[in-house]
């Protein structure tokens, strides 16, 4: 009996440790798990492809900071059911940092096995290319409504997928 009484105490404990009060707010969760994280601005916006609102979590829209970043990663955000989208960086729907940035767009597929969205981009390479997007936008300190992103995938000429990039392995001898 002595056992299972220090075994549920541990348990107890355990669960206790690193979690946050339940009234703690996102800012104040942000503020304990990255101390010194950058301001983010809201960004949003509604994606259209062939005249019809994207579909619901497959297209993933990423923001490339142009020249430094505050941040080691692209913020990115996928559609809802009306083609509609949030950007995230820190938590849900945060934004960005306030900069300079490109924007991509891509339709991936849930892998359950990678348990990640992956390609081929189902859009046929048409905008995900950071190098040669068309899509572009500043963020300062106020929240940012992007224009709808009305795409055109029937019947356009697929591109070749973008070079990944890569982080150089060993050099073998």
């Amino acid at each position: 009996m002595r056992f299972l009484t220090c075994v549920l105490l541990l348990v107890v404990s355990l669960g206790a440790v690193g979690c946050g009060s339940a009234s703690e707010t996102d800012e104040e969760k942000l503020a304990r798990l990255m101390p010194g994280a950058p301001k983010t601005v809201p960004v949003k916006g509604k994606i259209v492809v062939d005249g019809k609102p994207a579909p619901p979590k497959s297209v993933w829209v990423t923001m490339h900071a142009k020249g430094e970043s505050p941040i080691n990663f692209d913020p990115r955000g996928n559609t809802d059911e009306n083609g509609e989208f949030q950007i995230t960086t820190y938590l849900t729907g945060d934004g960005v940092p306030p900069g300079e940035y490109d924007i991509t767009i891509e339709k991936l597929t849930h892998s359950i096995r990678a348990r990640d969205w992956v390609g081929p981009d189902l859009f046929n390479n048409l905008y995900n290319h950071k190098e040669t997007t068309e899509f572009h936008v500043s963020v300062v300190d106020k929240p940012v409504e992007l224009p709808t992103f009305e795409l055109k995938v029937e019947g356009v000429t697929p591109k070749e997928a973008p070079k990944a990039d890569l982080v150089p392995g060993p050099i073998e001898k």
